[in-house]
C-alpha cells in the first residue's frame, strides 16, 4: 500500500536550512546516519536521482506505477511554482491519467499567464497558503508586502479559469483569534473556494522553537476556530483541522 499526505507549513519568516543547528537542540542528523551515508547526506532533488540509481528505476519501471492505480499526486515543496519545469510536470502527470494539484504560496499564480499555463497543463485545483484576510499581518509573516495582494489576484484568476481552490492556514498566534474573520472574507469574495485546511504550529519543530513569538495558545484560538467551522458547515463547505486536541473541537471533533 502507498500512503500521499501533505502538510501546511509556516517557512518564510527563518531562512531555509537555519535549523541545521538551533541551541539546545543539537544537530539534526544523528552520527549513525551521517556514517550509514557516508557524510554525503543530499538535498531532496538529488536524493530522489540517488534512489532512482540506487534501486536502478528508469523512466518505464516509474510509468508501470501508474498502471497500479495511482491516479493524484501533490507537487509540493518548498514552493513548487519555483520549478522551471512545473508546467512540463503536470502535462507529464495528466499525459498519464494523474490528476496533480499544488500547494502554493499564491504568488507567482497572481499572473494569470502562468496560471493559464498550468491549467491549460492539467491542473485543476490549487492549495493556497493563506495565513490572515489582514493585510498588515500578512506581510509580516511571510516578509513580503506584495504577499496579501498578489494572493488576491491569484483567487480572482483561479474563479476566472474555473480552477478549485483550498486555502491552508497555519495557525499562529498572529491569526489564532480572527480565523473566523477570515474564511468569512474568502468565502464573500471567492464563493468557488470550497474546503479550508488549518494546521496548528507544532512547537517542538526547530523552526517554530526559534520563533517564539509565534507560537499560539490553544485558549486563543479555541472560539474563533469553532466560529470558523461553525460558518462553513452552515454553508456546505468542508475543511480539515491538524495538531488540535479534540477536546478544543466541540462539536466538530469528527473533522
Amino acid at each position: 500500500d502507498c500512503v500521499m499526505a501533505a502538510g501546511v507549513e509556516s517557512m518564510s519568516r527563518v531562512p531555509m536550512g537555519s535549523d541545521g543547528m538551533v541551541a539546545d537542540y543539537g544537530f539534526p542528523i544523528s552520527p549513525r546516519l551521517s556514517e550509514r551515508f557516508d557524510h554525503k547526506l543530499a538535498p531532496q532533488g538529488i536524493s530522489a536521482e540517488y534512489i532512482a540509481q540506487r534501486w536502478k528505476l528508469n523512466r518505464k519501471q516509474i510509468d508501470e506505477f501508474v498502471s497500479l492505480g495511482y491516479r493524484m499526486v501533490i507537487l509540493t515543496g518548498g514552493e513548487p511554482t519555483l520549478h522551471e519545469e512545473l508546467v512540463d510536470i503536470v502535462k507529464l502527470a495528466r499525459n498519464r491519467g494523474i490528476e496533480s494539484r499544488i500547494i502554493t504560496n499564491g504568488q507567482k499564480t497572481s499572473d494569470m499567464k502562468y496560471l493559464r499555463s498550468l491549467v491549460s497543463a492539467g491542473m485543476k485545483l490549487m492549495h493556497v497558503s493563506l495565513h490572515t484576510s489582514r493585510s498588515d499581518i500578512q506581510s509580516f509573516l511571510t516578509e513580503n508586502p506584495e504577499s496579501f495582494s498578489n494572493i488576491r489576484r491569484t483567487l480572482e484568476n483561479a474563479g476566472k479559469l474555473g480552477v478549485n481552490v483550498t486555502i491552508n492556514t497555519v495557525i499562529s498566534a498572529y491569526n489564532a483569534d480572527h480565523l473566523d474573520e477570515t474564511v468569512e472574507w474568502v468565502v464573500s469574495h471567492y464563493p468557488m473556494t470550497r474546503h479550508f485546511v488549518w494546521n496548528y504550529i507544532d512547537p517542538t519543530m526547530n523552526r517554530a522553537s526559534a520563533n517564539k513569538d509565534t507560537l499560539p495558545s490553544l485558549v486563543d484560538m479555541e472560539l474563533s476556530l469553532h466560529r470558523a467551522m461553525t460558518f462553513l458547515d452552515a454553508g456546505g463547505r468542508t475543511f480539515r483541522v491538524e495538531r488540535v486536541p479534540l477536546c478544543y473541537m466541540a462539536d466538530f471533533a469528527r473533522c
